[in-house]
């Protein structure tokens, strides 16, 4: 991507709705060669806006997976997980390792899914962690770009309607989410910017209540927007994940000081016997070893540290799997164990 993409999508990053007039006027382009550019990014598969609801909204509970299987297997079983909804993101890593986000909507999904990995051949461990508390401003965007569009442009770009700014982690009742705001939230999550008049047919209400709807939930913080991009677009070819030991007396500090990092895209603190879990965005795998000596070593309470570089990424920031979706495989296959009413997690790929 060229200067004026990167500040397009950093635009995004301010307000994933905002016009493309709005966003003209900040990065200094007429308003229908903002709306080409961005258009042209989304289909090639570059950038998306999703709308996304924190898990306090909606009463779920987010996981992190981390799976180890056959390495001839790990695509076909990256594939399957990618494919279910439940699924937020899914990466895999060298020697059959497959990392992947859990959004349990429900009481027992997580229980679930991880019966059916156990179920699934060739799968030799699985470890699930709990996200207890995510460091930064709930999401934080990216801030690691080459070209930054500086506060000046960035102060253009006020959003048109208003926004909570309430934390990630709830205090109190939980806000009342309908019928129609949930099939909003759906929409929102496929394309943050699907217009007000294709949301109000899709969720059956008129486009002022849509419109109402869609404020609403934006005000009490139900749904949010963020940019999904593709890193390799501004030379960010390696994906990390650090999973840390720290003393929970220190947690908090890592965790915040990691966070703040423009190397880091996510930090939290989990279940487990690693408690601690950060995401990196780097140019090569030396830039993540440079990590690890001058930002990660100079944190003197982590006293452990393992790192699993991504080879391959099947499915970023909840959306659909990036290839194309199989069809059913039907009845009668022979894919359910005897026994057991949950089939494996890759039985939806098999072929009789």
């Amino acid at each position: 991507m060229d200067e004026r993409d990167q500040w397009i999508i950093q635009a995004l990053q301010v307000d994933g709705r905002a016009s493309f007039e709005r966003i003209g006027r900040a990065v200094g382009l007429p308003a229908q060669m903002v709306a080409r550019r961005y258009q042209r990014l989304r289909a090639e598969g570059t950038v998306r806006v999703v709308g996304w609801s924190p898990y306090w909204a909606l009463g779920a509970t987010p996981w992190l997976l981390r799976i180890r299987c056959a390495p001839d297997r790990a695509d076909r079983i990256a594939r399957a997980l990618a494919a279910r909804s439940a699924t937020t993101w899914v990466r895999t890593s060298g020697g059959g390792e497959i990392v992947c986000g859990l959004r349990a909507a429900t009481p027992g999904e997580e229980e679930q899914l991880l019966v059916s990995l156990d179920r699934t051949p060739r799968v030799v461990s699985v470890a699930a962690y709990c996200v207890l508390h995510r460091f930064g401003a709930g999401r934080a965007p990216w801030r690691g770009w080459p070209s930054p569009l500086g506060p000046d442009r960035v102060a253009l770009l006020a959003p048109d309607e208003p926004t909570s700014r309430r934390p990630e982690r709830a205090g109190g009742r939980r806000p009342e989410v309908s019928a129609v705001d949930r099939r909003l939230l759906a929409e929102l999550g496929v394309d943050g910017r699907t217009p007000v008049s294709d949301l109000a047919a899709r969720a059956g209400v008129s486009e002022s209540a849509a419109r109402r709807r869609l404020r609403a939930l934006r005000e009490t913080g139900v749904v949010r927007f963020e940019v999904d991009f593709d890193p390799r677009a501004v030379g960010l070819r390696t994906e990390a994940m650090l999973w840390l030991t720290v003393p929970p007396s220190a947690l908090a500090e890592v965790g915040d000081a990691l966070a703040g990092h423009p190397d880091v895209s996510f930090a939290a603190a989990t279940s487990g016997p690693v408690p601690l879990a950060a995401s990196l965005l780097l140019p090569d795998p030396s830039a993540v070893y440079t990590h690890l000596i001058d930002t990660v070593g100079a944190l003197s309470a982590v006293t452990g540290a393992s790192t699993t570089i991504f080879t391959r990424t099947y499915k970023r920031q909840g959306g659909p799997p990036l290839w194309p979706r199989p069809s059913p495989v039907g009845a009668g296959t022979g894919t359910r164990p005897v026994g057991t009413g949950i089939p494996p997690v890759d039985a939806a790929l098999r072929r009789g």
